[in-house]
């Protein structure tokens, strides 16, 4: 910038001089020229008034004595020619050799002359090679030309004058020149440096820079231009803020989103997604701007999305995903704020297999309990009717009926309590006591409420416990002996008479096991991964004539998963099953 503003200063500078400069000659020469004009035009007037008063006419007159008279005294050549156009007298030309030159009667000034007129012209002379100013008048008496006087100028000194002109001229141009360099450095310098700060300025603002300013004092218009450029960078700072507070919001409400987000447009094209959809689709790469079979690789998705844009179908709709997994899929249009025309597809996915498997299961447990419920309350019902019907008058029949009775209302009422049991479990509404479990005391109070059971069977208890007792620093004594109530009530059901059930406990640094083994009817391979389901009996029959209502290790489960810890079992049909859990200390 500097360096064109010092070009164009010297450029019209330099452009000016020679302008001038040239104006200045050609003034000066025509100056000149008119100046020896009106001098030579005096000169011819003042030989014409001698010729009036001389008589020319005698042929002894010596017209070439004289031209060079007059020559020396005016400087300048002077010709006298006759009305036939034949020099008789030249100051430049020796008298013996004027009949030798060429007649001037046609010559330009010459034959203006004759005319009446004041001959003027400038040419080269083609006797000497010089060029010269001419300037001829006629001469005559009683009004009658006789002939004419002419002079001639050289004007080689006009040459000479412009030589001095002209070096005069360009010493003062190379000083003017100099002169403009220096000053137009010392100005573009000040001009192009506000600039330059602009342009800087203007740099720090496309890095990013916004908090920056610039500081022109200039009071013209560049001053208004920097403080334009402030102004500017302010609000572009203020407004990159607010897209920035925007954009991290968003960001974190997208991040925050449980729901999968994912957004295209009508070349489906990914324009947003967040960080659920990200993990519900396994991308790692950078999704933005990629197709969306590229980046989902799904083509029941991609479908759906299909319909959306090519059907105009707007809605909730569930596809299949990848391992049997549901998805539901909230669709809506985007619109363009400018002309409200569509410009993409918005889509909140939602995994809803977990929902779709608890709907199953609910629907499961409601008609298990159904089912569950009706069979004694059936068999209580009827054997009422029967009773009313009259076999209540005969005592054995009553005692007989009544005590079947009695034996379904006992296991309604145990279907009843674990229900409750495993609601307040699975509804949390069981209360967390940070009480200390001695496990060993526990398991002793178990096995003794448990002692007519055991001993109906004629069941041997191994017990495998270590010397000191287990202390369990935080838990609740109530669910920790009714999960083990349910695992070793289970294991003396469905042992043979005369079996024998192991109990061991094994301790670490920080957790315990407790191992419950059986030599029962053990569990086929098939129905252990349904073992803790509710009301799932491996042998429905034998599990009702047992008293079992289906919710004993569905219970332990739970407790087990309250308690932090894992429950593991292995099984053989006809050898016997062993549980085992391990609990945090």
């Amino acid at each position: 910038m500097k360096r064109k503003i010092l070009f164009f200063i010297v450029a019209v500078i330099f452009l000016s001089i020679t302008i001038t400069s040239i104006i200045t000659l050609v003034l000066m020469k025509e100056q000149y020229l008119g100046q020896i004009e009106n001098s030579l035009i005096t000169d011819c007037e003042l030989i014409n008034s001698f010729l009036m008063e001389a008589d020319y006419h005698d042929p002894h007159f010596n017209f070439d004595g004289h031209a060079n008279s007059f020559s020396e005294d005016i400087g300048a050549r002077v010709t006298f020619i006759d009305t036939e156009g034949t020099v008789i007298g030249d100051s430049e030309v020796e008298k013996r050799h004027l009949k030798q030159m060429e007649n001037h009667r046609y010559r330009e000034e010459v034959d203006e002359a004759f005319k009446g007129e004041i001959g003027k012209g400038i040419r080269k002379s083609s006797t000497i090679g010089i060029d010269y100013m001419y300037i001829a008048l006629a001469f005559g008496k009683d009004g009658h030309v006789d002939g004419v006087t002419r002079i001639a100028f050289p004007l080689y000194q006009l040459k000479q004058i412009n030589s001095q002109i002209g070096a005069s001229i360009l010493i003062a141009s190379i000083v003017a020149l100099l002169s403009a360099v220096t000053i137009g450095v010392l100005y573009s310098g000040r001009v192009t440096r506000p600039i330059v700060h602009l342009t800087e300025y203007a740099q720090k603002i496309s890095e990013g820079r916004y908090e920056e300013k610039v500081y022109i004092k200039t009071g013209d218009e560049i001053e208004v231009l920097g403080d334009a450029l402030n102004e500017m960078g302010r609000r572009l700072n203020a407004s990159i803020e607010k897209l920035v507070e925007n954009n991290s919001k968003l960001s974190s409400i997208l991040f925050s989103m449980k729901e999968a987000m994912l957004a295209i447009d009508m070349d489906y094209r990914v324009i947003m997604i967040n960080h659920a959809a990200k993990e519900l689709f396994h991308i790692d790469d950078e999704a933005l701007g990629h197709h969306l079979l590229k980046v989902v690789r799904n083509n029941q998705l991609h479908m759906a999305f299909q319909d959306i844009l090519q059907e105009q179908y707007i809605g909730e709709r569930e596809i299949g995903y990848r391992d049997n997994e549901i998805l539901k899929i909230h669709t809506s249009y985007i619109y363009s704020e400018k002309d409200h025309s569509k410009i993409g597809v918005l889509a909140l996915v939602e995994n809803i297999t977990q929902i779709k498997r608890l709907e199953n299961m609910r629907k499961d447990f409601v008609a298990n309990v159904s089912h569950e419920l009706k069979t004694p309350l059936t068999s209580i019902s009827g054997f009422i009717e029967t009773l009313q019907s009259g076999a209540a008058e005969d005592p054995k029949v009553r005692k007989r009926f009544l005590d079947i009775v009695s034996i379904e209302t006992s296991r309604l009422k145990r279907l009843i309590e674990d229900l409750l049991i495993l609601s307040d479990i699975e509804s949390g509404k069981v209360v967390d006591k940070d009480e200390q479990i001695n496990v060993n005391q526990g398991i002793e109070e178990v096995l003794t409420l448990l002692d007519n059971e055991i001993c109906k069977k004629n069941i041997k208890i191994n017990k495998d416990f270590p010397e000191e007792n287990i202390i369990m620093k935080k838990g609740n004594a109530d669910r920790f002996k009714q999960m083990i109530l349910n695992v070793i009530d289970n294991a003396i059901k469905y042992s043979y008479e005369n079996g024998c059930i192991e109990i061991s406990l094994i301790e670490s640094r920080d957790k315990f096991s407790i191992t419950v083994k059986d030599e029962g009817i053990g569990i086929s391979h098939e129905n252990l991964p349904r073992l803790f389901e509710r009301f799932y009996r491996v042998d429905s029959a034998r599990s009702k004539k047992a008293g079992g209502t289906g919710l004993g290790l569905a219970i332990v489960k739970h407790i087990v998963i309250l308690f932090e810890g894992t429950i593991q079992v292995e099984s053989e049909e006809g050898k016997g099953t062993t549980f085992k859990i391990t609990l945090p200390r």
